[in-house]
């Protein structure tokens, strides 16, 4: 699935459910402007996601 950040995809994380474990890769695309407030968001997106899939 594609991951915005501001106007630009620059993510995507593919998300692999097996038994009672998700599993989340990222690929990207780019690099953006500010990497630490990106990767807290994006660890915050992937830790809300079970809630999100159940």
């Amino acid at each position: 699935m594609p991951i915005l950040w501001q106007v630009d995809t620059i993510v995507w994380a593919n998300a692999k459910a097996s038994e009672k474990l998700l599993t989340v890769e990222n690929g990207y695309e780019g690099k953006p402007q500010n990497v630490h407030t990106f990767k807290s968001s994006l660890e915050q997106e992937v830790s809300n996601l079970p809630t999100f899939l159940h």
